[in-house]
């Protein structure tokens, strides 16, 4: 997905690939993603760069986790 906005602990992704989920057009489509859920040492997110995660699903909508850079 591509970084939309990055807030110093948190962020907002665009899927490159629809999603087919209930939840998929909560939060405009976008989903939310934690500084907790980086990996591979990544500590921030930069808008406009492309990352690869696993999606999840819990009360609030979808959410990336497992977030790696491209």
């Amino acid at each position: 997905g591509e970084v939309l906005e990055w807030k110093g602990k948190y962020g907002w992704i665009k899927p490159t690939v629809p999603v087919e989920h209930p939840m998929a057009d909560r939060h405009k489509g976008h989903i939310y993603v934690s500084i907790n859920d980086l990996q591979g040492g990544l500590e921030a997110l930069t808008v406009g760069t492309l990352c690869q995660f696993h999606l999840f699903e819990d009360a609030s909508g979808l959410g990336a986790e497992e977030v790696i850079g491209s």
